[in-house]
């Protein structure tokens, strides 16, 4: 967690194998999750209600990567 999240994102995605995206919301996240393999999330501070931030994690963790063919690469 940050203010925004971009920075740890950006710093975050020069690792190689990581691929981390900042997370506004569940439906953002679950899409991230499911369709690009997301493993890391940031999460932006400023923009999310400490509720809202159980449940993005929430769904982070539980959501599986699709493998559907178009999202594999």
């Amino acid at each position: 967690m940050c203010r925004n999240g971009q920075g740890m994102c950006i710093a975050a995605n020069k690792v190689k194998g990581i691929r981390a995206v900042t997370g506004f919301s569940k439906k953002m996240v679950k899409s991230t999750r499911a369709d690009d393999n997301a493993n890391v999330l940031c999460i932006p501070a400023d923009y999310v209600s400490e509720k809202e931030v159980r449940e993005i994690v929430r769904v982070f963790l539980f959501t599986k990567f699709s493998k559907a063919s178009r999202h594999v690469r």
